[in-house]
């Protein structure tokens, strides 16, 4: 006797979602998994059936019923050979033992075709010769009727989810401005007109799965499979782990520098290039809490590693989403779900999604399996004429991302003159002069699938209250509308704060006494130097009232301000300023409060501040970490070394911190960002490289 459920395949899944696990696999394997996870006998209509002779009514893998026949011989039927020799099934060559003609068969067909069919409505010997043709090709019928690929949904993820795939053909050609952002990331100054990458290798995509110990604080087990994750405060939060790799073996890298006889071709030269992303989507607001982009760059004259991270945000790829391009779709497999939601994928399908248009364009096989083949256009960059982006995926129904991807994207405004005004204006003042092309194309070479669904929309027991998230209002300060002339350092971590080098300030007969006294000057732009422990050397730049600006550099010692602690090194004027504005800056907390309750707290950031932290130690700063303080205003640009700092609002106040040391063989770099009206981290760039 063998356990069997009464319930249908579709109710058997409905439970399984209901209870959050795959969906997969025959009814026995749902029935296996649903106990497995504890669900009842009872619940699962679960009856021990007696084995028996005659014909049942079974379903098959998708719920739909299908007839089988346990008792009926071969030879009762026709001959195998004969079958396997005609290939194809011709009625006539079948005979059946039938039941008397008396006899109604209204059971059999009923029961398989929802309709009572009796032997005064139809030829039953027919009918019959019909159901044992269908019982004998079996498989076979489902294998001829499958060669156009069958509508589905997308399926979401699940963690544990994880697919490799090769690279090929891979093809990147920068020029202008966009060659020269490339290898300025890469931490070169080099003057490049043009850059020609060609690139192949493997990568691989992964949703990672939490255990346990990701789940303290929680009273069940209902969000299993999530990862704990740290935000830009501090805090925890139950997030979706994705993480992106590619390893580029085969890369050959050409590039033309800008030389006095203009732009001159260079010889090529063999690298490889690893690149691991991982974000962290927090599952409740489903936003991007956190993300980190490693990169690895051997090449003949050395090596080259680097980690950005950041909270909050995207980096590169979501800087060019929010463009409205999508861009996010361009460097990694689409994830089928995630872009299509539930649409039912068919070969009528098409629609809109982020801002691009998409439609089934036919169907193909893929390995042992139909694919849809979906074409995406972005209308967008060409209405602006500022390029086209496509691409071709095929999607299968047990994959979450697409199977193959061939990508073809330029972003240039080199070709304007079809465009109207509007796009005029976009394609020469919004995007950097020259082109970015890129070209590759992926497809699976592995595929496995994990057991829970991601939890994607909903709330958790341990999640952070957002008022804890803001420093209390105790805490904040509106300097600026009480004619105050810095943001509020007060620190206890730090030899001389700012407090003392701006007193230093009104000891001495300059422009920048005079400024701060009589104009209603503040100081925008301020930062520390602490490598010589008996003073520190503050560079701070002032704003009038009259729109004037000036800088001054003075060396701080002592812990008050007087001739003998204080001394002028050098002071000018700026020859172009910001706009005095003071009803733009908002309110903060000192510093000091932002160094104890956020950034020294090696427990919230181990790696930024923890035993071996990159900007602090056991929670004291390095002392070549230069500290800094930038308040943006309206009308206020930001000059090229500090434009990494995410202040295009006006009216935001952000701290900023960079390091340079070599250690061994490899010299470092490390420079990171803060919000200055919360304390929260924005992000941190760690680069190193070796000759």
């Amino acid at each position: 006797m063998s356990p069997t459920s009464s319930l249908t395949v579709a109710v058997l899944k409905q439970l399984c979602k209901d209870k959050e696990l795959a969906i997969s696999g025959k009814k026995a394997d749902l029935v296996s998994r649903l106990l497995k996870y504890g669900a009842s006998e009872e619940e699962l209509g679960i009856e021990v059936e007696e084995e028996s002779e005659g014909t049942e009514i079974i379903e098959d893998e998708e719920g739909e019923l299908i007839l089988e026949s346990e008792v009926v011989e071969e030879k009762e039927i026709f001959e195998a050979d004969e079958v396997l020799e005609a290939e194809i099934l011709e009625a006539e060559i079948l005979e059946v033992e039938l039941v008397g003609e008396d006899e109604e068969i209204p059971t059999l067909i009923e029961t398989a075709l929802g309709t009572r069919f009796s032997t005064s409505e139809v030829d039953w010997k027919k009918t019959a010769a019909l159901v044992a043709s269908l019982l004998i090709l079996g498989g076979g019928a489902w294998w001829w009727f499958s060669l156009e690929a069958q509508p589905f949904t997308p399926d979401p993820l699940r963690h544990g989810d994880e697919m490799g795939f090769a690279v090929t053909g891979g093809e990147i050609v920068a020029t202008g401005e966009y060659a020269s952002k490339v290898f300025e990331w890469f931490g070169s100054d080099d003057e490049v007109c043009e850059l020609n990458v060609d690139f192949s290798g493997k990568g691989s995509i992964e949703i990672k799965e939490g255990d346990s110990t990701d789940l303290s604080g929680e009273t069940g087990n209902d969000r299993l499979g999530a990862v704990k994750q740290r935000g830009g405060s501090g805090f925890s939060w139950l997030t979706m782990e994705k993480a992106l790799q590619y390893d580029f073996d085969d890369v050959s890298i050409s590039k033309s520098e800008q030389l006095k006889i203009g732009c001159q071709e260079m010889p090529s030269v063999s690298a490889r290039v690893g690149i691991d992303w991982t974000e962290w989507v927090e599952i409740s607001g489903q936003n991007t809490l956190r993300s980190q982009f490693d990169y690895e760059l051997t090449h003949p004259d050395g090596h080259l590693l680097g980690e950005v991270t950041s909270f909050g945000l995207g980096g590169v790829i979501d800087s060019l989403d929010a463009l409205g391009m999508g861009a996010s779709m361009i460097f990694a497999p689409l994830q089928v779900h995630e872009v299509l939601g539930n649409t039912l994928i068919d070969k009528e399908a098409a629609g809109n999604v982020s801002g691009w248009s998409w439609r089934v364009t036919g169907s193909e096989e893929f390995g042992d399996e139909m694919a849809w083949k979906i074409l995406f256009q972005n209308k967008d960059l060409e209405k602006h004429c500022l390029g086209h982006a496509t691409i071709h995926v095929l999607v299968i129904p047990s994959s979450p991302w697409a199977v193959r991807q061939s990508t073809d994207l330029l972003i240039t405004n080199e070709d304007s003159s079809n465009c109207g005004t509007l796009e005029e204006i976009l394609g020469e003042y919004a995007m950097p002069e020259g082109r970015l092309e890129l070209r590759m194309s992926i497809e699976k070479t592995s595929l496995s699938r994990g057991e829970h669904l991601v939890d994607l929309g909903l709330s958790y027991d341990s999640k952070p209250d957002f008022s804890a998230l803001r420093p209390p209002s105790s805490e904040m300060q509106d300097w600026a509308s009480n004619n105050q002339m810095h943001t509020p350092d007060n620190s206890t971590k730090r030899s001389h704060s700012l407090e003392l080098a701006v007193s230093c300030i009104d000891v001495f007969n300059t422009p920048a006494r005079d400024a701060l006294r009589d104009y209603q000057a503040y100081i925008w732009r301020a930062q520390d130097n602490r490598a010589d422990s008996s003073k520190t050397t503050w560079n701070m730049s002032w704003l009038a009232n009259d729109d004037l600006s000036g800088w001054i550099t003075i060396d701080v010692s002592g812990t008050t301000a007087s001739s003998e602690t204080c001394t002028i090194i050098s002071e000018g004027m700026h020859d172009d300023a910001p706009t005095h504005n003071r009803n733009a800056i908002p309110e903060s907390p000192s510093i000091a409060w932002m160094e104890s309750n956020r950034w020294l707290d090696g427990g919230l950031f181990p790696e930024f501040s923890g035993s071996d932290g990159l900007a602090a130690k056991n929670g004291q700063w390095h002392s070549d970490l230069k500290l800094g303080i930038l308040v943006a205003t309206t009308g206020f640009d930001l000059p090229d070394s500090l434009d990494f700092l995410p202040v295009n609002d006006a009216g935001r106040t952000t701290i900023d911190g960079i390091r340079s040391w070599d250690e061994g063989d490899w010299s470092h770099t490390f420079t990171f960002a803060a919000d200055a009206t919360d304390g929260q981290i924005l992000g941190w760039s760690h680069v190193w490289s070796s000759d």
